[in-house]
């Protein structure tokens, strides 16, 4: 390779580093968030616990963890951080800080090898580094996953490159083990085999006859790269033509791939089912799905070139007229022809356009999952193709145009700028839950996830005044949300409002009756009141009861109260078995202390009983 093309790379390479950890580096400063942190993290004793053989099991034999999809190796970085330093947000935030860098550099590496553009190869990675959409996927500890997956994505299309550069089963094997650890984080690596046919049609020319080797004039150029026209981005045509028979050989060359991808998809559904989070065509109808998913195309790409008024939640909406499906679609249609009409000659619109509509697709809302209408996270990937035809379409508008490199350096520069200062803003609103869902309330409109979000923030402030307000808010705005209501008579019942509480409450059964959370607020609340006009153990006990039922007997805190019910209806036999069980599901020390005194509690109460004392003087 010429010394200073290697030298070139090299500076570009720190300077990729150092601009993406300025950018970012406030997030070793910032908290756990209320939204998710708390199931990832903070209340999930496998992962706060440490890397233990227990968690190990735990985090390769549970489908969802309670709290996501299957991610085994994303558990294990969260498990690994907790052995180290203990349960602290700061080493969390650097790791997925780390992780962010790490991608940045393995994408301007394999552009580079892929292409031999090196500045372009730079641009795109840069815009990749510093978006502000990608803000989410850095400052969230819970979106560690998409990291983790990005990382084994690249290595994995890393390892596809040197497979086809040399051949054999090694490489290849190396390609599937990427692969299954890039699935293994987070399951929307499911698109990832069809990219790699992306990358077979450019920059490799893996589709052309077969007695042409494509490859050869790619890779084996001076240098290790080549020149040639259709990888530089010049505007003379090149023969990006299709061979069907070499078309079929590289779809069953990526079989096993393309069988790893529907296991994932498989276990995917099967886990989100488990957690009660796949919608059913009930509740979303296709219609509305459909809807959402054409405008989020769009609205995705808008962001893109201005992003403003960005949130961690965009509530799904059910309301889009038809015309705005309508004209979004057309739009798509427009611009996928324009992609298509020119993959002889400027391939790399076409791949990065269809790399876009690819790997948004398994996030973009027909398998509706979770309340979400769309998510700045999920661009993380799918924004590659967009920056590199931005990139690519400059420098062939330029490219033979006086002072065309620079006015494209510095048009580059200023978009690079533009966007890491927009970035360091968005990452100042994520140092905390009241800061960030104060700025999701301010920037969207009927946000009842945010709403609740923050009421949650302000109660756990103690400020229960604020968070009922908040609250209310987000009942008004979507009052059949259990979750809302489940809350509202949390605060209550903390406040004192007891009639207010027990309302909420019966409100959020009524809505889900399978929701374990709604039916423990009410044992609580039949329990442990003091006015005598609303406690009444009995119902406390069926309460409690239906809450174990509900989490099938396996969560702590449904029979923690169960026990607890067990023995203020003088039913002390059945408590001692179930605070036994309580422990035998307590992994960490503050759950065995919890589960300790619950059982130390439940002994006093038989020993007063047998003394033939009243168990509750």
């Amino acid at each position: 390779m010429n010394p200073d093309q290697e030298t070139l790379r090299s500076r570009l390479r720190w300077l990729l580093a150092g601009v993406t950890v300025v950018v970012f580096w406030r997030v070793w400063q910032n908290g756990f968030i209320n939204y998710d942190d708390p199931l990832f993290v903070v209340a999930n004793p496998h992962v706060y616990t440490g890397l233990t053989l227990a968690n190990l099991k735990w985090a390769f034999w549970t489908l969802n963890g309670g709290a996501t999809s299957y991610q085994p190796l994303t558990w294990l970085t969260h498990q690994l951080d907790c052995q180290l330093f203990g349960l602290k947000p700061g080493p969390q935030h650097l790791t997925n800080l780390w992780l962010h860098v790490a991608n940045v550099l393995l994408l301007f590496k394999l552009l580079t090898v892929l292409t031999g553009r090196t500045l372009r190869a730079a641009a795109v990675a840069a815009l990749f580094a510093v978006h502000p959409l990608h803000v989410e996927a850095v400052a969230w500890i819970s979106e560690r996953k998409g990291l983790l997956c990005a990382l084994f994505w690249l290595l994995t299309t890393s390892a596809y490159v040197r497979y086809v550069r040399h051949g054999g089963v090694r490489d290849y094997l190396l390609v599937v083990g990427f692969y299954a650890a890039a699935l293994l984080s987070k399951p929307v690596a499911v698109s990832l085999p069809l990219t790699l046919l992306l990358l077979d049609f450019w920059p490799l020319g893996r589709f052309g006859p077969l007695h042409a080797d494509n490859w050869t004039t790619l890779v084996d150029a001076p240098g290790g790269t080549s020149a040639g026209p259709a990888e530089c981005g010049a505007s003379r045509p090149a023969d990006f033509g299709v061979s069907w028979l070499r078309a079929r050989l590289l779809l069953l060359e990526k079989a096993p791939l393309f069988v790893m991808s529907g296991l994932g998809c498989w276990i995917t559904v099967m886990a989100q089912a488990g957690l009660g989070a796949v919608k059913s065509f009930a509740q979303v109808p296709m219609v509305v799905r459909a809807s959402n998913s054409i405008v989020a195309y769009l609205l995705y790409l808008w962001k893109t070139v201005w992003p403003a008024a960005l949130s961690p939640i965009y509530p799904l909406r059910q309301d889009w007229a038809w015309w705005h499906a309508a004209g979004a679609g057309l739009m798509l249609v427009l611009i996928s022809a324009w992609a298509a009409r020119q993959a002889r000659h400027r391939p790399w619109r076409t791949v990065g356009w269809c790399w876009y509509l690819v790997t948004m697709f398994p996030t973009i809302g027909i398998v509706q999952v979770g309340s979400q209408g769309m998510a700045d996270r999920y661009s993380y990937l799918p924004l590659v193709g967009v920056f590199l035809v931005v990139v690519w379409e400059a420098a062939d508008l330029l490219a033979y145009r006086p002072q065309g490199r620079v006015v494209l350096s510095a048009c580059l520069a200023g978009a690079v700028v533009a966007c890491a200062i927009c970035a360091v803003s968005t990452v100042g609103y994520w140092r905390d839950s009241l800061s960030l869902f104060r700025h999701a309330v301010s920037v969207t409109q009927r946000n009842y996830i945010a709403h609740r979000q923050l009421g949650m923030a302000w109660e756990a402030a103690g400020s229960l005044r604020e968070a009922e307000a908040e609250y209310a808010e987000s009942a008004s705005i979507a009052p059949g949300e259990p979750l809302t209501q489940v809350c509202l008579g949390d605060a209550f019942l903390r406040d004192g409002n007891y009639p207010a509480a027990l309302q909420h409450d019966l409100e959020a059964v009524r809505l889900k009756p399978t929701d374990a959370q709604a039916h423990r607020e009410l044992a609580k609340l039949f329990m442990v009141v003091g006015d005598s006009r609303f406690r009444n153990p009995h119902r406390a006990l069926a309460e409690a009861r239906r809450a174990c039922e509900c989490s099938r007997f396996r969560k702590r805190a449904s029979l923690a109260l169960l026990a607890e019910a067990y023995a203020r209806n003088d039913r002390l036999k059945q408590a001692v078995d179930t605070a036994r069980r309580v422990m035998a599901l307590s992994v960490g020390p503050r759950e065995r202390q919890a589960a300790s005194k619950l059982q130390a509690g439940i002994r006093l109460l038989t020993r007063t009983h047998r003394r033939g004392a009243s168990p509750h003087s």
